[in-house]
C-alpha cells in the first residue's frame, strides 16, 4: 500500500438527501412550479401589506373620478362611484387569501379528526 492509498475506513461517506431536501431538488426543476410559488407568495405579501401597498383608499369615492379608464394616477382606473379599482382589487386580495387559508385549516381539521375517528 503506497502512501497515498486510501483503506475502506477512511472514505468519506456520501450522506443521503433528507426527503425535504429531495422535495426542493425536484421542485426546483418545474419551472411552473417555481412561477406559481413566487406568484402565491407575491399575493399574499400584497394582501398581508395592502394598507402599505394600496395607492388610495379603497373605499373613498371620487364623484369627479368616474368611470375613468386607466391612466397614470389610477393604473386600473376607477369604478361607478370613482373607488380606484387597483385599490380595491388588493384589499380584494386579502379576503381571498383569508378564506383559502381558513378553508384548508377547516378541511385538516376534519380529516386529522376523521383520522382519530377511524381509528
Amino acid at each position: 500500500m503506497g502512501a497515498t492509498a486510501r483503506t475502506y475506513a477512511q472514505t468519506p461517506v456520501k450522506k443521503r438527501p433528507t426527503k425535504s431536501r429531495l422535495f426542493w431538488l425536484r421542485f426546483r426543476r418545474n419551472r411552473l412550479a417555481v412561477a406559481a410559488l413566487c406568484f402565491i407568495t407575491v399575493e399574499v405579501l400584497v394582501a398581508l401589506f395592502a394598507p402599505w401597498v394600496a395607492p388610495y383608499d379603497p373605499y373613498r369615492g371620487d364623484f369627479t373620478a368616474t368611470w375613468q379608464t386607466p391612466n397614470g394616477l389610477h393604473w386600473l382606473g376607477t369604478d361607478d362611484l370613482g373607488r380606484d379599482v387597483l385599490s380595491r382589487l388588493i384589499y380584494g386580495a386579502r379576503v381571498s387569501v383569508s378564506v383559502g387559508v381558513l378553508s384548508q385549516l377547516v378541511i385538516a381539521l376534519v380529516g386529522f379528526r376523521a383520522a382519530r375517528w377511524a381509528g
